[in-house]
């Protein structure tokens, strides 16, 4: 009889270390979901605020280089300025002033900057932007964690294995 006692006692510690194993394994899973979530959110908010911060920074500029084009030639160039003709001439475009080539620069510059992908991007276009860079980012984020955790965790378990393995000798 005191035989099966013992035989129970060994098996309610086994249960136990068992039980105890699998706690940590769902403990891991738990905190590793939450940074993945962590992650995730991040990623999102940083998909979000660069596409925003690519529009604006487009918006701004335009902007400021309109007011420096009213600081220097008084008004904004006509719509139709902004389609370049060809000198008729082999060296017309050489014989304007400077003045009128530096004018025509800056003009060139302003259709580049108001033809520009963010400057003629609609609302609609940038709301849809952010919310693919916002998804795209959260995967990439959450995804991301998980292979970096899973892989750390898996590096450290082949170290500590290694580390004690390969230390140990053996005697048989």
């Amino acid at each position: 009889m005191p035989d099966a006692t013992v035989q129970g006692i060994l098996n309610q510690k086994q249960n136990q270390e068992r039980g105890n194993a699998m706690n940590l394994r769902r403990g891991f899973r738990r905190i590793t979901l939450v940074l993945a979530i962590i992650g995730g959110i991040l990623g999102a908010i940083v998909g979000v605020s660069g596409t925003a911060a690519e529009h604006d920074y487009a918006q701004r500029r335009l902007r400021w280089e309109e007011e420096n084009y009213i600081n220097k030639y008084g008004h904004l160039p006509p719509p139709e300025a902004f389609v370049i003709d060809e000198p008729k001439k082999e060296g017309e475009h050489w014989k304007k002033s400077l003045n009128r080539v530096k004018k025509e620069v800056a003009t060139e510059e302003l259709r580049k900057l108001r033809d520009g992908f963010w400057v003629k991007l609609p609302k609609v276009g940038l709301i849809g932007l952010c919310t693919l860079a916002g998804i795209a980012g959260a995967a990439i984020g959450f995804l991301g964690t998980w292979v970096v955790i899973w892989f750390g965790g898996l590096a450290v378990y082949k170290l500590i294995k290694w580390l004690v393995l390969g230390f140990r000798e053996d005697t048989g």
